[in-house]
């Protein structure tokens, strides 16, 4: 069987009426009035689990099914209201650990500026990043949004971005946690990444971003490194 919570907004609110499905099967159910589903008779092995809703981008997740178990999945769909050039970065993770936290570093100057949930930032001030969401309860979603590039000045600087997720209460191991992030460019995913199965540290460091560009580049291999990074304080 296949249970989850709802695929959810940036917001952290359910979708319902979404439609869900296994890819390659016949399996299909949309979600309750709380965003929830449950799929029975899933196929073991490696399945696809992909989520449609109308105004928002599709999304779909790897799941390995195991028979006799089951399968707790959190899929988030982001409204199509990006602008044209804007950025967005979507964390999803399982039921432990409970909080995972985003940390976008922005290259303001003279200093760079974190962005993380002591500085939610701005979408139209400086440092033209804000957190849109911030999940404390375990599955995500959490949600960071960057503003287009413009002519001139900021509002995105031509330096270097850097992305990293943080297990702040460190209740369970960030290998374990089963974690994914996708990250769109106006509406269209340019990157996804899933969470290293070993290595120790309380960080995961992921990409980095050529504001000038909008390149994204991993920061070791294809999924990043589990690591332990100086700890910004409040």
């Amino acid at each position: 069987r296949l249970g989850s919570l709802a695929p959810v907004r940036p917001t952290g609110l359910p979708i319902p009426s979404a439609s869900v499905r296994i890819v390659n099967t016949n399996l299909q159910r949309n979600t309750d009035t709380n965003g929830n589903f449950t799929l029975n008779d899933v196929p073991q092995g490696s399945r696809t689990v992909a989520v449609t809703a109308t105004d928002f981008t599709d999304n779909s997740v790897p799941v390995n099914v195991v028979g006799g178990q089951t399968h707790t999945v959190s899929i988030s769909l982001s409204p199509v209201t990006l602008n044209p050039g804007q950025i967005r970065i979507i964390l999803n993770w399982g039921p432990t650990p409970l909080d995972l936290d985003s940390h976008l570093v922005v290259p303001t100057t003279p200093t760079s500026t974190e962005i993380f949930y002591c500085n939610k930032g701005n979408l139209t001030a400086s440092p033209f990043a804000e957190l849109d969401h911030d999940d404390v309860d375990g599955l995500g979603p959490e949600t960071v949004t960057i503003s287009a590039p413009g002519t001139g000045p900021p509002p995105r600087f031509s330096g270097t971005y850097r992305y990293f997720v943080r297990n702040f209460l460190q209740d369970a191991l960030l290998t374990s946690s089963g974690a994914s992030i996708h990250v769109l460019n106006d509406n269209t995913e340019i990157a996804r990444f899933t969470v290293p199965t070993t290595g120790t540290g309380r960080d995961w460091e992921v990409f980095t971003l050529d504001g000038a560009t909008g390149r994204i580049t991993p920061v070791q291999g294809s999924n990043g490194r589990i690591t332990t990074i100086p700890t910004t304080q409040c």
